[in-house]
């Protein structure tokens, strides 16, 4: 029950960063410095970036100029039985973007799923920036970076003054918790372990995929 307990006020704790918007000058100060300082300490397994927003437009208009930007960027689409869930692919990228309706205003989630190890999460926010526009903002970014590893990253980390404020919770397979950058930002990690070996998951604000 206190694991539970503690957990849900990691998350919360998570949550106040929520307003965070999609700023690549601030974000290339922050997180991207933290990614580059953890790719250095693992090897790359997989990123991703998110980013939600909501428009006027009806969910079909929407979902024709999305399917432009990406088309024109070299993304496949991939077929569906749901036009409310379409899925974007080329080479080792994935885009799944989830559409839906709420009074007057249609709501746009878009993930971006990367196993190139040549892109960074700030390389595919620059394709999120793509379908912005001037009637739109895209708020409540996130991003996320998986590594395989040897040791324990996150103690490195603190000694070396790259976290500050870290909060750890233990779990069955690792630890998880939350801390602060230099800059302010605040990032929800993980170090768990599995048959295939030992991983690090750094995210801002939150962890928003499964592990």
């Amino acid at each position: 029950m206190k694991l539970r307990v503690s957990i849900v006020i990691l998350i919360m704790m998570s949550f106040l960063n929520m307003g965070y918007s999609c700023n690549i000058l601030s974000y290339a100060d922050s997180f991207c410095t933290l990614e580059s300082n953890v790719i250095e300490k693992s090897t790359f397994v997989e990123n991703a970036v998110e980013g939600q927003y909501k428009t006027k437009n009806n969910i079909y208009m929407e979902c024709e100029k999305i399917g432009k930007v990406f088309s024109s960027l070299g993304f496949k689409k991939k077929e569906s039985d749901s036009s409310n869930h379409l899925i974007f692919y080329k080479d080792k990228q994935r885009i799944e973007i989830s559409q839906w309706k709420e009074n007057n205003q249609s709501y746009i989630n878009i993930t971006i799923y990367n196993k190139d190890s040549q892109y960074k999460t700030v390389d595919l926010r620059k394709i999120l920036y793509k379908i912005d526009d001037k009637d739109l903002v895209l708020n409540n970014c996130y991003s996320y970076y998986k590594g395989k590893t040897n040791g324990i990253i996150i103690r490195e980390l603190n000694d070396e003054g790259i976290l500050r404020n870290s909060n750890l919770i233990k779990i069955n397979n690792g630890y998880t918790g939350v801390a602060n950058l230099n800059s302010g930002e605040q990032i929800n990690f993980a170090e768990i372990k599995y048959d295939t070996g030992s991983y690090i998951i750094i995210a801002t604000p939150i962890i928003f995929t499964t592990y």
